[in-house]
């Protein structure tokens, strides 16, 4: 089945077909897009999915799902972080001398 879900994005990977009846995809392979809407064909259980930007309905085995690497923290990797600043410590005052 699709995992796809709608704001999804996706690598058009190929298989220039879209759903039966519907006719040939212009996608260009190796492009990103984002996933719009998924539809069940009734007649041929096909998944396919509509991109943001282009019409026709795609069969979803011609798209991969884009694994994007967060490279920020999570709070419990962001608790385990030594703070790294000391505050700066200072002499004492000196002591005045009466003249």
């Amino acid at each position: 089945m699709c995992d796809f879900k709608p704001g999804d994005e996706v690598v058009y990977v190929g298989g220039d077909v879209g759903l039966p009846g519907i006719g040939q995809s212009q996608l260009s392979k190796g492009s990103v897009y984002v996933v719009f809407s998924v539809h069940l064909h009734p007649h041929f259980d096909l998944v396919g999915v509509r991109v943001v930007g282009y019409g026709p309905v795609v069969v979803a085995n011609s798209f991969r799902k884009v694994e994007r690497r967060n490279d920020s923290l999570s709070i419990e990797a962001f608790l385990t972080i030594k703070p790294g600043f000391e505050e700066p410590k200072r002499a004492p005052a000196k002591k005045r001398e009466r003249v």
